[in-house]
């Protein structure tokens, strides 16, 4: 297909291959932009079959429009060659970022808030796709997600719904088929071919919990063994792979891969919420145990214990005495923020606290100018 001209695409370069198709690089001599063209595979066992999928693949994506979810461009048919024009996003797939290593708690959450924006908008169009992995993922080199193949993509006659309760599972149909990519499939999708919302979180659980610790949760030497492992094998928590991450991540992955739909999220607008509560920047540490977290805190507690003797209980008069310079007294005090030396994160509260606490009992004193917190912040 190199150098081949299809319509007014003329196509430049092999971007991917799957079951069905290929993903080209390809020119829009019309309108002097790059564009993926996906081209049904020469070698596909079914050629209408393949044909259907292709067509349906661009039925699912006109109902979708969103900024995480590749826009479809044009279906057509030139030369005895069926196939669809999608926006070319330059990047690489999740796939291959995940053969570098896990990604860190922030980069994995920044990425899985895109990704569930893309599912949530799907579902909201009647859509469920059914394939989702790191390699439908592509990510750009700013850090924006699109999700691509919507090629095994079950289509429902009206919404899926955002409530807590509201989902429409598939039935008939494709249903004693097993469509998908098994390491990714929820059990649901093993056991039956049925898939509804709640599937495409459970595949979603499965990305997610393979970007924070650099492995699939289900692993086996064999499908049937992967099949068995996805069935039947507890999950092993992110926190025991080596993964840094904070508990409540640790808790929403687990909560995706539920076996029984039921406990699963509901829908991906509860997911999306949870996940956007997790996105606050901040300084991710191995997690301690118990005894060490009470240790720390007993610490803080005594060191504000301490700090508020030694200032409110002391002589005012003799403490500000001492604050005098040669041209006279001290008329004015800026209270620098408070660091927190406990290195547990949580504890940050304190020094907030005690930062505006010293600010208040000091700007009593009628004569003494207190400079505000917002002023000194940035020293």
């Amino acid at each position: 297909m190199l150098g081949r001209t299809l319509s007014h695409y003329r196509i430049e370069e092999k971007l991917g291959e799957g079951g069905m198709g290929v993903v080209y690089r390809a020119w829009d001599e019309r309108l002097n932009r790059p564009v993926a063209l996906k081209v049904l595979h020469s070698a596909a066992p079914d050629e209408t079959r393949a044909r259907q999928v292709l067509k349906h693949e661009a039925t699912a994506l006109l109902r979708l429009s969103h900024p995480r979810v590749g826009t479809l461009l044009d279906f057509d048919h030139a030369e005895g060659v069926d196939f669809i024009v999608m926006e070319y996003v330059e990047g690489a797939t999740l796939e291959r970022q995940l053969t570098k290593g896990p990604l860190s708690q922030h980069e994995a959450i920044a990425i899985a808030i895109q990704v569930a924006e893309a599912i949530e908008e799907a579902h909201e169009h009647g859509v469920i796709h059914r394939d989702l992995k790191p390699g439908n993922v592509m990510v750009t080199s700013k850090g924006q997600v699109k999700v691509l193949d919507f090629g095994l993509a079950k289509l429902t006659k009206s919404p899926l719904g955002t409530g807590t309760t509201t989902w429409l599972s598939q039935s008939g149909g494709d249903g004693a088929r097993l469509l998908g990519t098994l390491p990714y499939m929820a059990p649901e999708q093993i056991l039956s071919g049925t898939a509804d919302a709640r599937s495409d979180i459970f595949s979603f659980g499965v990305m997610l919990y393979e970007m924070v610790t650099g492995v699939r949760p289900f692993g086996g030497d064999t499908a049937i063994s992967v099949g068995h492992a996805i069935l039947n094998d507890p999950v092993v928590p992110p926190g025991k792979r080596g993964a840094v991450l904070e508990a409540p991540l640790e808790r929403l992955i687990l909560r995706c891969l539920e076996k029984d739909p039921a406990r699963r999220y509901a829908s991906a607008s509860l997911l999306l919420r949870d996940l956007r509560g997790l996105s606050h920047p901040r300084e991710i540490r191995p997690r301690r145990t118990a005894t060490m977290r009470w240790i720390l805190t007993a610490s803080a507690v005594a060191l504000v214990a301490a700090t508020f003797v030694l200032v409110f209980h002391a002589d005012v008069g003799d403490f500000l005495h001492g604050l005098t310079t040669r041209r006279g007294s001290l008329r004015s005090v800026a209270v620098l923020p408070l660091a927190n030396l406990s290195g547990d994160p949580q504890q940050e509260f304190f020094a907030d606290g005690m930062t505006d606490a010293v600010i208040c009992q000091l700007a009593r004193l009628g004569a003494l100018r207190v400079i505000s917190r917002t002023s000194v912040m940035r020293y």
